[in-house]
């Protein structure tokens, strides 16, 4: 389990970025003396941001140079084994959202689970979490899938079983393991170094997707590493990519009590716009960007304890914060509906053209 935040750990080397890693724009000071409140990682931190406008991109100012030592306790060192029977049946009602929305599982498929699961998908958070649980991604069988930061391997188990051939990568070898041992083709490297992995398994248009969930913000170069990815993905090729943020309305709400802040772990949080800059310093055409209540309910209650408490611990809420979290996600699902750029986070699809 994740270690208290009192228990201090070594604080990580730190260099300067005094401007814009993205476009090159003076930083304005967002934040000082942020400390870590998940992990107890020592130091503190500061995040600034880009006064450009049209980018407004954040980085932590100065940023780590290792970040070994921010992971040591990672959440993605555990795994969840819930066999009970409410949620076998969350499973079989989320399948036949998925056969409606997406096409998978096809024939297979219940009409009962049909019917439930977009019964169920009326409630947002339960939709954006189905959408989430397939990164957006249409059913393509025997098509070939790639998720840079696989953590315990949670999501590519789920891909591999509704037909995907996957492959993963995952920085930390502690998370990597955990995926292994589930029998998962999971390659322990570094994100940035893409390209020089097997040619042969990560040659160019290797793959027809391409996925990454919070990841890129733990990226000290976000532009090499979507670059690399364009590299390996087929012509069409589709790369997805779900982040925190910045422009969130739960960052406007709590500040520096925001759990997607999360220093010294988070180097970049984005906007839509500098994601699109970003994509398109790649190379990428078309990309899109859009935000999403997935998760806001955990995400605004621990913001919530954060403010409250000083401290949180990931994946523990009491039944009333965790209540206050679903009541402020729908207040930030109505918001969205007069700025469509709230939402907690980010999901950007991007083709390689």
């Amino acid at each position: 389990m994740p270690s208290q935040a009192g228990r201090r750990k070594p604080s990580p080397e730190s260099i300067q970025e005094p401007r814009c890693p993205l476009c090159g724009g003076s930083g304005e000071l967002l934040h000082r003396d942020l400390t870590d409140r998940l992990y107890g990682v020592a130091g503190r931190w500061r995040l600034s941001r880009c006064a450009n406008r049209d980018c407004g991109l954040a980085w932590l100012d100065p940023a780590p140079k290792e970040l070994a030592a921010a992971y040591e306790s990672y959440y993605t060192h555990a795994i969840r084994d819930d066999g009970s029977w409410r949620r076998r049946l969350y499973e079989r009602l989320r399948s036949g959202y998925l056969a409606t929305r997406f096409g998978y599982g096809g024939r297979n498929t219940e009409v009962w689970e049909k019917f439930g699961g977009n019964l169920l998908a009326c409630l947002p958070h339960r939709c954006a979490a189905f959408d989430a649980g397939v990164m957006w991604l249409p059913a393509q069988p025997g098509g070939k899938l790639l998720e840079i930061g696989c953590g315990n391997g949670d999501l590519l188990e789920r891909m591999a079983a509704l037909g995907w051939q996957v492959q993963g990568i995952e920085p930390d070898s502690k998370s990597a393991d955990i995926a292994l041992a589930r029998g998962l083709p999971v390659i322990v490297g570094e994100l940035g170094d893409l390209d020089e992995l097997d040619e042969q398994k990560f040659g160019p248009g290797a793959f027809d997707a391409i996925i990454m969930s919070h990841v890129i913000e733990h990226v000290a170069d976000p532009v090499a590493l979507l670059r690399a990815c364009r590299r390996i993905l087929k012509t069409d090729g589709r790369l997805v990519t779900l982040t925190p943020n910045l422009e969130a309305l739960g960052r406007r709400w709590f500040g520096r009590d925001w759990l997607h802040l999360d220093p010294p772990r988070h180097l970049h949080l984005f906007t839509p716009e500098s994601m699109l800059i970003a994509c398109d310093q790649a190379g990428f055409v078309n990309a899109s960007c859009q935000t999403t209540i997935r998760d806001a309910n955990w995400t605004l209650g621990a913001s919530l304890a954060l403010r409250l408490k000083g401290r949180y611990r990931m994946g523990e809420l009491s039944w009333l914060t965790r209540t206050a979290g679903l009541a402020l996600l729908y207040l930030e699902w109505f918001y969205i509906w007069f700025d469509d750029r709230t939402g907690e986070e980010l999901v950007v699809v991007a083709r390689k053209g």
